[in-house]
């Protein structure tokens, strides 16, 4: 599995685990199943992009920040 794919993974169950969310929540706000995303925060599946636009919108970051892990500086 490629590194920017682990990372991407490390960088959800952050968000998430720093929202409070469990896995199970946050697959049904994705609208995927659980293993799905086990596999995405595990970095061995590839996160979708309208999936990647879900995650910043539910965690309110930048998809930049999601994909790259860059904060936005503009604000």
């Amino acid at each position: 599995m490629p590194h920017f794919q682990r990372e991407i993974g490390k960088r959800i169950r952050s968000l998430r685990e720093s929202r409070g969310y469990s896995l199970e929540e946050l697959a049904v706000m994705l609208d995927v199943d659980l293993e799905m995303m086990k596999h995405l925060e595990q970095g061995s599946m590839r996160l979708f992009v309208d999936n990647v636009s879900k995650v910043a919108i539910i965690f309110n970051v930048t998809t930049d920040y999601i994909i790259y892990g860059l904060e936005d500086k503009t604000e």
